[in-house]
């Protein structure tokens, strides 16, 4: 007897590949997860920036799903982008003093009441499992400005020569 194929089969087929902001967190079948995680990335031919979902698909190659194309209103085909893995960062959850979102790797101004203006990075801290604006005081509360003033992969110069990537 034949069984249906379900979504669910389609699913479990899909491979997930190591990428720089998972590599501490166990993967749940995707059936089961109902958040998609937003991350940007540069494109395969380097560009332009890709916002969305990431996934491997089955031939090994790192993509980003941008979203659903609408044909007369109805959804159709899905849309999805070949990326730099290492160029991946997850969307923090924060928005910058200018409103822009803020994603690991992004290069940003630091200010606060207590600490000078400083310039670094922001990454995914395995350990603490968070965020981290390295070098800055992980115990200080950081009020006053985040501004992002570039990213890691396409301003490296704005890094301090110790924190480059």
């Amino acid at each position: 007897m034949n069984k249906k194929k379900t979504k669910r089969d389609d699913m479990q087929n899909i491979r997930f590949e190591s990428c720089p902001f998972y590599d501490s967190i166990r993967r749940c079948p995707p059936i089961y997860s109902t958040v998609f995680i937003k991350v940007r990335g540069i494109h395969f031919d380097g560009t332009r920036w890709v916002y969305g979902f990431y996934f491997v698909d089955s031939t090994g190659t790192p993509k980003i799903e941008e979203g659903i194309e609408r044909i007369d209103g109805m959804p159709g085909k899905i849309i999805c982008q070949p990326v730099i893995v290492q160029t991946v960062g997850l969307y923090t959850g924060l928005i910058d003093k200018n409103g822009k979102e803020i994603y690991a790797g992004d290069i940003m101004k630091v200010r606060s009441l207590y600490t000078p203006e400083i310039i670094s990075h922001i990454q995914w801290n395995t350990d603490a499992a968070g965020f981290q604006i390295m070098g800055y005081p992980c115990n200080l509360f950081v009020p006053h400005g985040l501004e992002v003033i570039g990213n890691i992969f396409e301003n490296p110069e704005l890094l301090n020569t110790e924190e480059r990537i």
